[in-house]
């Protein structure tokens, strides 16, 4: 009696539902008076069953779930909590808020608690929180304000979810995401039409940063081949790493990446792992790159010279002058783009220059005629003269120190060949190119094409002087020839046995009477005119001719009047290469 009982109770229906009997006593007139009062109280125990369930899923919640007042004292702590952050729950409650709060998060905790207070509704926010062990944990953060019986505020419930390993794999892969478009990028640079290898590093390096996990303080460069192609900002510093850029297995270049500033220690100080390999994987792509753009570069530039050789071979069938030749043949290997420079000397048999010409080079190539003129030949020259093959000098600056064209810095490598056909040496040639193309045998096989196509024509010319030299003195031996035989009143008779024809003077002609001369003369026309006495013998002496070479013999000849009259010939037989 005084107390409330729970039991369980049937309706009429005949349904079971939990009731809570009181039961209370008192006299009256001296009786006692009994009440049984009976609650139905289904409604409540599925409250407290709620109340239960709800309780348990916050002690085993995997997520942090803890209940502050509006001061930040923590006043409840589940399990999930405990292994969040590390803090027992008898740690916990001896706890503010603050000690979880990194210290540039501390107005972001203010500001929600505030704004809680005064009634707003607080979205899902991400923030950060410390862990015991000092981790800086990145969290999803639900807050929610309790209210009292009476509906006072009376603390904060927050429900936080660790995210670190999702943001921290959303973070790789916004990394993974940068090299990919560095690598893409540096791609989409390569087949960029016409653009050269130099080009083409200085925008690889220019992109690079962007790549590495702190841009704003990342610089970059690229050694290679004793050039240099660099950031703006570039500054080499403690924080660096580096790759070698590799051409079939030789070293010819370095790609270095550096951090202007320190940043945390990482994997390998403050470089990730993956930049490691990415700037391995970099400078293997630069090495493929340079083959690939070197042996197009090395196909467009032997085009260049084919080009060069096929207009030279136009030139030496059209130009008949040495004078006009040698400058326009040198004119035609810079035109192409072929060479930086080309120069002709040509030598007599003594050494002594002859003639000389270039093309890309000016004002600064007389200093060079000069030396040639006084007989003094540069190495590459002597070189040249004294061996059919090509002369190579990669390196005219550090080999050519008595050389007027050593310092000129385009000119980075030198060939040289002599002019020498049907084994006569005319001079030699020298080029200026590129000093990877100079150690070709392509380029080199080449530039002997051109040497050959300038000497043949430099040796056809020297044949067409000599036989128009020749031509010139049979004219003035002809002349004189036939002033003699005018003087001396010799007749001369060429009888082309073949064809029956003849070629003969006036003088021949009047000889056989015929003052005017005629227009036909042959060996039948000559018999005809033979007293027919004398024609065995002149037959026989013929047939002689025929096996001594020589002819001679005397006849009479009828002239058209009837007039008889003796004559005296001599003369050879002359043969063709049939005999």
């Amino acid at each position: 009696i005084g107390r409330a009982t729970e039991i369980e109770m049937k309706r009429r229906d005949g349904e079971l539902f939990p009731a809570e009997l009181s039961v209370s006593a008192r006299k009256t007139v001296g009786k006692w008076v009994g009440t049984i009062i009976v609650r139905d109280i289904t409604e409540r125990k599925r409250a407290e069953a709620e109340l239960r369930r709800l309780a348990t899923v916050v002690r085993d919640s995997n997520d942090a779930i803890t209940i502050q007042d509006f001061e930040g004292q923590i006043t409840a702590w589940n399990r999930g909590a405990e292994l969040m952050y590390g803090y027992s729950k008898e740690e916990a409650l001896q706890m503010g808020i603050w000690h979880l709060t990194p210290p540039d998060k501390m107005a972001e905790q203010k500001e929600f608690t505030r704004r809680l207070i005064a009634g707003e509704m607080i979205p899902l926010i991400e923030t950060q929180r410390i862990a015991k062990d000092g981790r800086l944990l990145d969290i999803w953060l639900t807050v929610t304000k309790l209210l009292d019986d009476t509906g006072k505020p009376i603390g904060i419930a927050s429900t936080e979810r660790d995210i670190t390993e999702r943001k921290q794999a959303e973070e790789a892969l916004q990394e993974r995401v940068k090299e990919l478009n560095c690598l893409y990028s540096i791609s989409e640079l390569v087949e960029t039409p016409g653009i050269s290898l130099d080009e083409i590093l200085q925008g690889s390096v220019d992109l690079i940063p962007s790549a590495w996990q702190y841009p704003e303080i990342v610089c970059a460069r690229i050694t290679f081949d004793d050039q240099e192609f660099k950031t703006a900002n570039f500054r080499e510093t403690n924080w660096k790493q580096s790759s070698s850029i590799t051409l079939r297995g030789e070293r010819i270049g370095t790609l270095d990446v550096c951090y202007l500033d320190e940043r945390p220690q990482i994997d390998a100080g403050p470089f990730l792992e993956e930049e490691i390999s990415l700037l391995d994987a970099l400078a293997a792509r630069l090495g493929r790159i340079t083959e690939r753009k070197r042996a197009e570069e090395e196909i467009k530039h032997l085009n260049l010279v084919l080009r060069a050789i096929r207009g030279i071979n136009q030139l030496i069938v059209l130009e008949k002058d040495r004078d006009r030749l040698i400058p326009r043949a040198c004119e035609i290997l810079i035109e192409t783009k072929s060479y930086f420079s080309a120069w002709i000397a040509l030598l007599d048999e003594g050494g002594k220059l002859e003639a000389s010409a270039e093309a890309g080079l000016g004002d600064a190539f007389q200093p060079l005629r000069e030396m040639l003129q006084r007989g003094e030949l540069l190495t590459c020259g002597k070189q040249a003269m004294s061996r059919p093959n090509v002369v190579i000098i990669p390196d005219p600056l550090a080999t050519c120190s008595g050389c007027p064209l050593s310092d000129k810095p385009e000119e980075r490598g030198v060939m040289t060949v002599r002019l020498e056909h049907g084994g006569k040496v005319y001079g030699f040639m020298t080029v200026a190119s590129p000093a990877a193309f100079v150690v070709s045998e392509e380029e080199q096989s080449l530039l002997e094409e051109a040497a050959d196509d300038i000497a043949f024509a430099l040796d056809s010319l020297e044949r067409e002087e000599a036989r128009k030299r020749a031509e010139e003195t049979l004219v003035e031996d002809k002349i004189r020839l036939d002033l003699a035989l005018d003087a001396s009143q010799i007749g001369v008779w060429e009888l082309d046995l073949t064809k029956d024809t003849s070629a003969r003077n006036l003088r021949h002609d009047q000889i056989f009477g015929y003052k005017e001369g005629i227009a036909e003369w042959g060996s039948k026309i000559f018999f005809e005119h033979i007293i027919p006495e004398d024609r065995p013998s002149v037959q026989a002496a013929f047939e002689s001719a025929m096996k001594t070479d020589k002819l001679y013999f005397e006849c009479r000849i009828l002239w058209p009047d009837k007039s008889i009259h003796w004559i005296t010939a001599t003369g050879k037989v002359a043969r063709d290469s049939a005999g």
